[in-house]
């Protein structure tokens, strides 16, 4: 008895079902072939009785097919009779994938390499006859099983080195990737390891999406010829795979220059630099590849790609959907352009739609479950755009992103916290510069959780494919009058809306959910909040340390029409990784119900850090004291923690402690004179102390440390007013609206230093620009209307600039 047991894995690494996996052997006078299919998670078990004669052959294989991909085949090892043989069998698509490595690019530079062989170079003999005759009838895919027996057996001589290379080749062809490693590790060619042999083993490595290990061997062939461009794609592939964005664009420079590279480079690079936030880089790219290729000739993966993102580059061109319940299909192909595709007459899933909401349900319930805490690398790109939807003006921002488990009303949920790289932690819902911080995506999955099901409408609109794959699209809806708003509105601390939400979802044939859209179910006047959208792509994650397959958010875009504003973030998510935190409710019976639940990080109780995290989190929900004892916690195990002062002088600040506060400030500029928040928020302090002239030497050092920060700049102007500086202040004002220019709050600056020196017209200007951007503040309405109505002779206002700095 000889027992086979694996699992059939897509070239993406995810089980594919409904393959069918078989063993046969060749050493009977007929060929003897034994087969299941896999199962729904694409799992099998073969238990095989060979014959005696069978035990003794070479020739036992063990493969698997699927309509959708090449075949694949692995040679059995039957060195230990009667114990199980355990293997993975990978099934590349038949579709050309610009994500994975290109065989035929492979074949086309080793293949020749091979044929002018050292050996026969040096000693040409009948063998060389037969390796060249054996390389052009792989060249032109006449080579059948028969051939490759030949060649492996060939492969096991010690005449000719270059067989094995081939074997190595024709083995990865064939589909065989634990064949063709075991191929490579017994490779020793004369003067050691040669850049074919390390190239082959960097190629293989990425076909199974282990970058490290691709580095590795590629680093080293990159020593032996710094120059070959094809290293350097499969280097860059692999810093894509691990999702080392800057590296990948630094390496596939090379690869852009040679045309059959080409369009592999394009396509890896505009992932790259769409996930450092170069959005207009990114769809250059993407529009040099649709151009080299033509667009219908894109495999399937890079087509969406290439037809998302310039779709997302193109502002405005996303429209709010108006009922997802009874709007024609044809409407809401027009409305949400991700739906161009669609064929409202495709098949429905088996089980009908009911069956589908099923099935979904229980896959989002396990992903509730057993989700583990998480943290993530986030690019964030924000944009505001004018009425048209153009942009007005953008920036880029790097933050560290943590989904942690909570129940909720016995409810398992995910919180979201972020922060920046100077460990600050960002609110959601918060404005900064007429930019609006945006989060809340994992929870949008709930609205497909078994117990949401009965408060929400679903309508099937048809089938449509993404990414390569066929998924079935679902509209859905809240029903207000039986369920629990599902949306979040957050202007600040404390100020929630909440909305009922529509939307879209694409869902695979293994009821994943892929894409997820949500809308308003209603625009909400009373905020003046006519529009949100979130445009949610997932992507599967393998943790080493669990055995589930995470679908997490890879791609989020959020648009945003909120009274004059328009506001778009594009969220890109990469190197997710699992940390042992626990987030749990503790009661605390001496404070309200509304503020029972906090929030505790336990990873270690003796790293920093981790109590740092915790401070943040406390400060979020407004629990300063807290906030404050953690971040002491913190110093007390590692007092040259300058994250750690920094904070702890921020919440010192916030609790009206300036004097604590400067102390901390000046201990993280002991510690990171570099830090220019510091500075900044150093001269804030100092400046409500009353030391102006302090406070102007640490905005200028912020300045000095980064001329661009528009907020010194602000400040600094403000100091210098107060002193009388008028020039000054009206500089460095102007300085901060070059860097900023459609923030209000700076106009109305701008527009009291002008009045203040007598510049009664500048001034007038200046408050309208103020009111314009922001009517619903009362106080730049007021200033603009009583200057409209002054005479031009009389004096301007005389305010001070304590009462300016008390306004903004």
């Amino acid at each position: 008895m000889q027992a086979f047991e694996g699992k059939v894995t897509s070239v993406e690494g995810e089980p594919l079902a409904g393959a069918t996996v078989w063993v046969a052997y060749f050493a009977l006078p007929t060929q003897h072939l034994a087969q299941t299919r896999t199962d729904s998670k694409g799992d099998y078990s073969l238990k095989v009785v060979l014959p005696a004669q069978a035990e003794a052959s070479s020739s036992i294989t063990l493969g698997a097919n699927h309509p959708q991909c090449m075949e694949a085949r692995e040679l059995l090892d039957l060195s230990r009779p009667g114990q199980a043989s355990q293997m993975s069998l990978l099934l590349r698509r038949l579709d050309e994938s610009l994500d994975g490595p290109s065989l035929d690019l492979i074949e086309a530079w080793l293949l020749p390499r091979i044929a002018r062989s050292r050996s026969c170079r040096a000693k040409p003999g009948l063998s060389c006859r037969v390796l060249q005759a054996t390389v052009t009838r792989f060249r032109k895919h006449e080579m059948h099983w028969v051939a490759v027996e030949q060649v492996l057996e060939a492969a096991r001589k010690p005449d000719l080195p270059e067989y094995r290379l081939l074997a190595a080749l024709v083995l990865m062809r064939m589909g065989s990737w634990q064949g063709a490693g075991r191929a490579l590790a017994a490779n020793t060619l004369p003067g050691g390891i040669s850049e074919e042999e390390l190239l082959l083993g960097g190629v293989r490595w990425n076909f199974l999406c282990r970058p490290e290990e691709a580095r590795q061997d590629l680093e080293k062939a990159r020593a032996l010829d710094p120059h070959n461009a094809l290293i350097a794609l499969e280097l860059g592939r692999a810093a894509v795979q691990a999702e080392d964005w800057t590296t990948a664009a630094e390496k596939l420079d090379r690869p852009l220059r040679q045309r059959t590279l080409a369009p592999h480079a394009h396509y890896l690079r505009a992932r790259a630099m769409m996930a450092l936030g170069d959005f207009q880089g990114a769809s250059l790219e993407a529009d040099i590849l649709a151009k080299d290729l033509r667009r219908k000739h894109l495999p399937p993966e890079a087509r969406s790609f290439v037809n998302d993102l310039q779709r997302r580059v193109q502002e405005g061109s996303v429209q709010p959907l108006e009922n997802v319940m009874i709007q024609p299909v044809g409407e809401l192909k027009q409305a949400a352009t991700e739906l161009k595709d669609l064929d409202p007459s495709g098949t429905p899933p088996p089980g009908g739609l009911e069956g589908l909401l099923k099935q979904v349900g229980v896959r989002v319930e396990e992903t509730f479950r057993n989700f583990s805490n998480t943290v993530a690398s986030e690019v964030v790109r924000q944009t505001q755009l004018d009425r048209n939807g153009r942009q007005r003006s953008a920036r880029s921002m790097e933050c560290n992103y943590v989904f942690a488990h909570r129940t909720e009303n016995g409810h398992s949920m995910m919180e979201e916290f972020r922060g920046n790289n100077a460990g600050q932690l960002l609110s959601p819902g918060k404005t900064d510069g007429g930019f609006m911080i945006t989060a809340g995506f994992v929870n949008s999955l709930m609205i497909l959780h078994p117990e949401f099901q009965a408060q929400t409408s679903y309508r099937f609109l048809g089938s449509q494919p993404l990414a390569g794959q066929l998924t079935y699209v679902v509209g859905f809806a809240q029903k207000p009058e039986h369920s629990i708003p599902m949306g979040r509105f957050i202007m600040g601390l404390g100020n929630v809306t909440s909305m009922y939400l529509q939307g879209i979802a694409w869902i695979s044939s293994d009821y994943r959910v892929l894409r997820l859209r949500t809308d308003l179910l209603h625009p909400v006047p009373k905020i003046s909040l006519s529009r949100q959208t979130s445009e949610i792509d997932y992507r599967p994650y393998h943790f080493l340390s669990s055995p589930i397959t995470f679908f997490l958010p890879h791609r989020v875009t959020v648009s945003v029409e909120w009274g004059r504003k328009r506001l778009r973030n594009e969220h890109i998510f990469s190197k997710f990784q699992l940390f042992n935190v626990e987030v749990h409710e503790q009661a605390a019976s001496a404070i309200p119900a509304l503020n029972t639940v906090r929030q505790t990080f336990r990873v270690n109780p003796n790293n920093d850090n981790v109590h740092v995290n915790l401070g943040l989190a406390l400060d979020n929900r407004g629990d300063l004291e807290a906030a404050i004892e953690e971040y002491r916690e913190a110093l007390r195990l590692n007092p040259n923690n300058d994250i750690a002062h920094y904070n702890l002088g921020m919440t010192l600040d916030d609790k009206g402690d300036l004097q604590g506060a400067i102390g901390e400030y000046h201990e993280a500029l002991r510690l990171n004179p570099g830090n220019e928040n510091a500075h900044n928020n150093l001269g804030s302090a100092l400046y409500k102390k009353g030391n102006v002239d302090a406070a102007i030497a640490e905005y200028r050092e912020g300045l000095r440390l980064n001329p661009e920060n528009d907020s010194a700049h602000y400040n600094l102007g403000i100091a210098l007013g107060t002193k009388g500086i008028l020039d000054g202040a009206i500089a460095e004002t102007r300085a901060a609206l070059r860097l900023d220019p459609n923030n209000p709050q700076l106009h109305y600056s701008l527009a009291y230093w002008l009045e203040k020196q007598g510049d009664r017209d500048g001034a007038l200007g200046e408050y309208r620009n103020a009111y314009t951007r922001n009517p619903e503040n009362s106080q730049f309405k007021r200033a603009y209307e009583r200057l409209a109505r002054k005479g031009k002779s009389r004096r301007a206002s005389t305010r001070t600039a304590g009462n300016l700095a008390d306004g903004v």
